[in-house]
This record gives structure tokens, C-alpha cells and sequence, in this order.
């Protein structure tokens, strides 16, 4: 049996664990969070399934990241796509003259 086969069941197995990571909905008092976020830099999607669609970029570089939220840290969220990924929420959501308002890694966003 070559490596190749032999390695097979493992990826399997990871792949198939995979699948539980996350929440199945945001937390009812996170619910301000959902919603299309935008920023100067930043597109962030979070939906009420807990799904992140997160997108950065700059001159120099681009970010995008896919998964779920798989808990919250006090107003901070984790986020799984392969490896666990921590937003910084300096600001939480709140309504500034009827626009909702968050800051995430420092960069104030709106929806």
C-alpha cells in the first residue's frame, strides 16, 4: 500500500470533523451582529447562521476569510476557516443617528 492510500482515512476523518465547527445561529444577544458590514478596507458578511464572509483590502495586500463563528469573547468572535481567527470588536454594534456602527481590528464599519 503506497503513502498515499495510507494517509486517506485521516484527511477523511479531519474533512468529516470539520463539519460540527461552529455555531448553527448567533447567540440572541449577539443578534446586532448580522448583517453586510463596510469599511474603508474592510467587507464583513455575518449571517444569523453564524457564517463570516470577511474580506480586507489594501494597496499592499488582500485578506478574505469564509467560516463560522465559533464563539464569542466578550464582544470579540472566533472564527473557524481551517484555523481559528479572532476579530477584535473594540466597539460593539450600536446605532449612531440610525446607522449601525462596529469596530473590528481597529477599522469602524457600517451597515
Amino acid at each position: 500500500m503506497s503513502r498515499k492510500f495510507a494517509l486517506q482515512p485521516v484527511l477523511v476523518a479531519l474533512a468529516l470533523s470539520m463539519l460540527g465547527c461552529g455555531m448553527d445561529a448567533l447567540p440572541e444577544d449577539k443578534a446586532d451582529y448580522a448583517g453586510f458590514w463596510t469599511g474603508s478596507t474592510i467587507n464583513l458578511q455575518i449571517a444569523p447562521d453564524a457564517s463570516v464572509d470577511y474580506a480586507r483590502s489594501t494597496i499592499d495586500s488582500s485578506t478574505s476569510v469564509n467560516g463560522k463563528i465559533v464563539r464569542f469573547e466578550g464582544d470579540d468572535f472566533v472564527v473557524y476557516a481551517v484555523l481559528n481567527l479572532s476579530f477584535d470588536v473594540s466597539d460593539p454594534p450600536h446605532d449612531e443617528e440610525g446607522v449601525m456602527h462596529m469596530t473590528v481590528n481597529g477599522e469602524d464599519l457600517s451597515r
